[in-house]
């Protein structure tokens, strides 16, 4: 099929009457080939109201091409079917034009390429922003639109994909963390890493929160029962942290402004239906840190009285008042795993008695002392999720004596999973 513009036939911009249509007809003749005209760039004005238009619609070797003019198009094929003709020989083709950019975003690219030069490119590629270098404050999203922009230009320019904000001793608002969290995740997902150093412990952990806000949903019951079940095991220890009471909740859901009024060491039992209420809950078990001793350490500070059980409570939860880990946040609860973050929260404990009956002490992180005090008073826990936490509490109090050396925090998402220090 031959396609050929209107232009090679009747050189217009416009048609809107009949002397028109009756150029294109003559122009085109008695065809006996199929012929495509394109009408891109044409405007049409209601061809329909015109007599030559109708007579030159029933050429049946005439197609027409038509781009984005939807309206146009029905409209004709519309008559052709009331008239009996094929209106598959009208076609429209829609191409999305581009988008002129805003105020804004051209305002974001005036200044974000202003701010390229201010990035400190090393030879593996790192780009790192030292923004006490160029602000003096933080206090409008703007700003962080403008970084963006900068950002994704040098992805997109230089495939840079790894960048550091140094925030220093800056104060940031809290709205300005939420767009840096917001653009972390956003990073995540083109490939690219996005980590923020600061000398302020607040920024970090308002970071690691607003980064499971970016990140999180409002997970249905059952969604939260699945993902309970994939992220963590029947019997698991850990630290079960419950927010103060509040009728208000946070930006992140919690009550009492995510304050702590307590936290136990826990015991994960499992997901169970409660009895009275049917609800999806939680079975937690949380034993009082004032009673959490080996038998032999309670006798040593007891005056050797014999100790007749641990104090705990059986806690049923609902899940939707309950946060996991890394994985969501709840209401009025959070189930960690015991993983120390600092090696002062390390305890002496009297694990037992040599031959001589001479206590042995040991100096033990929390997951250990976890370890020896179920072991002492017998109770059954997944030993395997426990050596999991020993291990990490290990590897993470090496590194926090390095960071202390090196003088540096920060947080970053690594492979979309939030990794995020005293967070919670």
């Amino acid at each position: 099929m031959q396609i050929k513009h209107l232009k090679e036939f009747y050189n217009v911009d416009t048609i809107s009457q009949d002397k028109g249509w009756k150029r294109v007809h003559e122009a085109i003749g008695e065809l006996t080939e199929d012929l495509c005209i394109d009408f891109t760039d044409i405007n049409i004005i209601e061809p329909w109201q015109c007599t030559e238009f109708k007579h030159l619609i029933k050429e049946p070797h005439l197609y027409m091409k038509f781009v984005n003019n939807e309206e146009v198009v029905n409209r004709i094929k519309m008559m052709c079917i009331i008239d009996g003709l094929d209106e598959n020989r009208i076609e429209n083709i829609t191409i999305e034009l581009p988008k002129e950019k805003t105020a804004e975003e051209k305002k974001a690219e005036k200044y974000g390429m202003q701010l390229i030069p201010y990035f400190d490119i090393s030879t593996d590629g790192v780009a790192t922003l030292e923004l006490e270098k160029r602000y003096d404050q933080i206090q409008s999203t703007n700003t962080m639109s403008y970084i963006d922009y900068a950002i994704k230009e040098l992805h997109k320019t230089q495939d840079i994909n790894e960048f550091i904000l140094k925030f220093g001793d800056l104060k940031t608002l809290p709205n300005v963390l939420k767009v840096v969290a917001d653009m972390m995740v956003e990073y995540e997902g083109m490939g690219m890493h996005l980590l923020i150093d600061s000398n302020d412990k607040e920024v970090l952990d308002s970071m690691g929160l607003f980064i499971y806000n970016s990140t999180n949903k409002d997970y249905s019951t059952e969604e939260r029962k699945a993902m309970i079940h994939e992220n963590l095991k029947d019997m698991t220890p850990g630290i079960l942290v419950k927010y103060k009471k509040s009728k208000a909740v946070d930006e992140f859901g919690r009550e009492g402004k995510g304050e702590i009024v307590s936290s136990r060491i826990a015991l994960f039992k499992g997901i169970v239906h409660a009895t009275k209420s049917n609800e999806v809950c939680a079975s937690i078990q949380t034993f009082n840190n004032n009673y959490f001793y080996t038998k032999q350490h309670w006798a040593v500070e007891h005056d050797n009285e014999e100790p007749t059980s641990l104090h705990s409570e059986e806690l049923l939860i609902p899940l939707s008042q309950l946060g996991i880990g890394n994985v969501f946040l709840g209401s009025k609860y959070h189930f960690l795993l015991p993983i120390q973050q600092d090696a002062s929260e390390s305890k002496t404990v009297i694990i037992d008695i040599d031959e001589d009956e001479h206590n042995i002490k040991q100096v033990c992180t929390i997951p250990e002392r976890i370890e020896h005090v179920f072991d002492s008073w017998g109770i059954q826990f997944n030993r395997e999720e426990l050596h999991k936490s020993i291990d990490a509490t290990k590897r993470l109090l090496e590194s926090t004596a390095v960071k202390e050396n090196s003088n540096f925090e920060g947080i970053k998402l690594h492979n979309g999973n939030k990794t995020m220090s005293n967070a919670i």
